[in-house]
């Protein structure tokens, strides 16, 4: 039972599909690397190790804690036993208490050593196990508690980016765990100055007023740059730095750039654009669309009357990110995207249910004016 340590990696580290299909493999050419001349030993390392692979891509799903994968690892080492002992009773070989009191044992015991194990193997490698993303997306961890003393708006901002991030992840069968993770972190640059965006701001002070519209869009556009500065300080894994670097991915800061306009500026759009890259996977542009999406209607504040208004924002949202490129290198379908703006919606009327009944401005020019202030406060 010594290749269930390898099997238990594989399903925490790699998407299920790949690692059971690895893992098929590896426990069949590994019973025959091992093959002394007994068909019997064969069959019998063989045939428990398929099993365990089996089993091992139907429980290893939805871990949330420690105890979970603990669980799951053992009930892929059970079937390995149950397994084994089921062939040696048909093959007729040695079967008494003492046999299977060693599988139970050993099953124990590579479950334990699997998961202690596990946090060594994430840093070595920059993998990302359930058990890691757990630890990050924990509020004891370090960059999150700075977040929530020196830019307490910023924090909650994330904290609902995250909320609107999992739910629709569920709906897409996306891994909810690495995109909650990724929504947590992807605003952590804003710790460097976080008096300059607005969510971190008294009310009625605002300091851009004061700047110029260039040097106020380069304090906003840094944030993705001070953000993976601090990720590398404070070894984010690889897969979490690119929900930083692609969030915004390089939509303008339109609202700084007519104002440069207006007084009589004449500077290229590209100094008032994100320098990308745009999304390159269907996590990190769920985040950025959910970025988007509730700093639109935070900044819509209690004028959102209702479900017709709350549907226009979001799908006003995601259409200007569709018109403006930014999901081009990311295959989402119409039912993914149609699935994603129904899990949104379904997310911020549990959220802000207390607000279907205040205001009454139109969602077009919520969305509008909502625009300028997330460019204000970094969320395109």
């Amino acid at each position: 039972l010594a290749f269930l340590p390898l099997l238990g990696w594989l399903n925490l580290t790699l998407p299920v599909q790949i690692a059971f299909h690895i893992a098929m493999g590896g426990v069949v050419i590994g019973a025959m690397l091992s093959y002394s001349g007994s068909m019997a030993q064969l069959v019998l390392w063989g045939l428990s190790g398929i099993a365990a692979s089996i089993t091992g891509y139907l429980v290893f799903r939805g871990s949330s804690t420690r105890l979970d994968l603990w669980k799951q690892q053992c009930i892929m080492g059970l079937s390995a036993a149950v397994a084994a002992t089921a062939i040696r009773w048909w093959l007729g070989l040695p079967l008494n208490s003492s046999i299977i009191g060693v599988y139970l044992i050993a099953v124990l015991a590579w479950g334990t050593f699997t998961v202690a194990l596990l946090p060594m193997l994430d840093t070595m490698f920059d993998i990302l196990s359930p058990l890691r993303l757990m630890d990050l997306s924990h509020p004891s961890n370090p960059l999150l508690k700075r977040l929530q003393m020196e830019a307490p708006g910023t924090y909650h901002h994330t904290l609902m980016v995250g909320t609107l991030s999992e739910a629709a992840a569920d709906s897409l069968g996306l891994d909810s765990l690495l995109v909650k993770a990724g929504a947590y972190f992807h605003d952590i640059g804003k710790l460097k100055r976080p008096q300059f965006f607005v969510e971190n701001q008294i009310s009625g002070e605002n300091l851009h007023d004061e700047l110029n519209p260039s040097m106020s869009a380069l304090v906003i556009l840094s944030h993705v740059k001070d953000g993976l500065d601090l990720a590398r300080r404070y070894n984010l894994p690889t897969r979490i730095r690119q929900f930083i670097s692609e969030h915004h991915g390089t939509t303008s800061l339109t609202y700084f750039f007519r104002k440069s306009k207006a007084r009589g500026e004449n500077l290229p759009r590209e100094q008032f654009s994100y320098p990308g890259p745009k999304p390159s996977s269907k996590e990190t542009a769920l985040v950025m669309l959910a970025d988007s999406v509730e700093a639109a209607v935070r900044a819509a504040g209690g004028s959102i009357r209702g479900l017709t208004e709350l549907r226009e924002t979001v799908e006003g949202v995601v259409e200007s990110k569709m018109l403006d490129g930014q999901l081009d290198r990311v295959d989402f379908t119409l039912k993914d995207l149609t699935l994603i703006k129904e899990s949104f919606i379904q997310s911020l009327r549990s959220i802000y249910h207390k607000r279907d009944n205040v205001g009454a401005r139109s969602a077009s020019g919520n969305l509008e004016e909502g625009r300028e202030t997330d460019e204000i406060s970094g969320s395109d």
